[in-house]
Parts: structure tokens; C-alpha cells; sequence
């Protein structure tokens, strides 16, 4: 690849912990092995466009960026919205609902105590996500009534 693109990228997307990885530079069919490029934290509150034909990446580039948004731990209202739609709509699948959120303040653990939903804090051990999901699974088919079993999950990375 051209050294020249690639000292551009470098110069106009410069490596920062408060910034996305978008992807590497591509050009003429030839893909940079480094992801070089990024998006600030900080232009994250205008508008975007991911865009392309089936089965071109976008679904798993908006995982991708939602993922690292969380590991960022910026605080998105997605989680509260569904959250009051599950309660207007289905409150029999509250229960069966688990919580994963990076936001650890103080207000958005007294949100979720008050769901009564099983929540975890990022980092957590998969090995109890599964259990909870387990414990959510074994509760049966979803109902009217409540499963047993929400809990609050503060775990340490391990």
C-alpha cells in the first residue's frame, strides 16, 4: 500500500484512548492490515451513516461501534427506552430480560435495581451471565407472572 496514504490516515486520524475504531484504509482492493481509522468520542453527537448491500458488514459495524461505545462507558438512553417499552408492552418478559451496561453511576444502578430485572456491571464473568441466563431459561415459558431469580450482579473481571 501506497506509504503516502498510509502517513495520511495517520496524520488525520491520530491514535487516541477517546476515540472509535472505524477500520483500516482500503484502496485499490488493497486493505492496510492496521486499523487506522477513528473517530473521536467527541463527534459522536452528529449525524452518521453506515451504508452498503447486503451483507456487507453493517450490522457487525454497528455491534462493533456499540460494543466499544460501552467499553467507553458513554452513557446511551437505548437501554431506558426499551426498558419502558418492555414494561408497556410485555411486562410478562421483564423477568426474562438481563441488563448489561458499562455505566456504573449511581442513578443508573438505583434504574436498574428498580426494573427488577437481572443486570450485570461491565466487567463480569461469563461463566455467571450464563448462569443467569440459565436461571431465566429454567423459569419456564414466559407468563403474566414474574420469574424468580432477578438480581443485581456487581462483578469484578476474572
Amino acid at each position: 500500500m501506497d506509504p503516502k496514504l498510509i502517513a495520511a490516515a495517520r496524520a488525520a486520524f491520530p491514535a487516541s484512548p477517546n476515540a472509535l475504531v472505524l477500520g483500516a484504509p482500503l484502496h485499490a482492493g488493497e486493505c492496510h492490515p492496521e486499523p487506522l481509522v477513528r473517530v473521536g468520542l467527541d463527534m459522536l453527537n452528529r449525524h452518521g451513516l453506515v451504508a452498503g448491500a447486503t451483507g456487507t458488514g453493517k450490522t457487525k459495524t454497528l455491534q462493533v461501534l456499540a460494543g466499544q461505545l460501552s467499553d467507553a462507558r458513554v452513557p446511551v438512553s437505548a437501554g431506558e427506552r426499551f426498558a419502558d417499552l418492555l414494561g408497556r408492552e410485555w411486562p410478562h418478559l421483564r423477568d426474562r430480560t438481563i441488563f448489561l451496561t458499562a455505566d456504573v453511576r449511581p442513578d443508573t444502578e438505583a434504574w436498574l435495581r428498580g426494573l427488577g430485572c437481572p443486570f450485570f456491571f461491565k466487567p463480569f464473568r461469563v461463566a455467571e451471565l450464563k448462569a443467569a441466563i440459565a436461571r431465566v431459561l429454567d423459569a419456564g415459558p414466559a407468563t403474566s407472572g414474574r420469574a424468580s431469580g432477578a438480581a443485581e450482579h456487581r462483578l469484578e473481571a476474572g
